[in-house]
């Protein structure tokens, strides 16, 4: 339970950058495209950190929307 609160506290960081405190929380828990339908907030607690931290680095960046 710790490792994802830190996880996820480590993604509200990156996002703060380009989305509101409340945009964070509707980008986590909204289906998103770059991970296949999949909902952030359910891959925190899998293998599949990586590819949520792909995801958000890519919506910051731009170069995914």
């Amino acid at each position: 339970m710790e490792k994802d609160s830190a996880l996820l506290e480590e993604l509200r960081v990156l996002l703060a950058d380009s989305l509101s405190e409340e945009a964070v929380d509707v980008w986590l828990t909204s289906a998103n495209r770059y991970l296949g339908g999949e909902r952030p907030v359910d891959l925190l607690d899998t293998d599949q950190y990586n590819r949520v931290l792909e995801a958000a680095q890519a919506f910051t960046e731009g170069t995914y929307l």
